[in-house]
């Protein structure tokens, strides 16, 4: 879900870029 990561990004910030980054590369 790409709400999920925007969460994540949102919440975390730097950690989440690291997340998105990892969840693009997933797709």
């Amino acid at each position: 879900n790409v709400n999920w990561a925007h969460v994540i990004f949102f919440k975390y910030k730097k950690e989440g870029l690291h997340l998105l980054e990892c969840y693009h590369r997933r797709l």
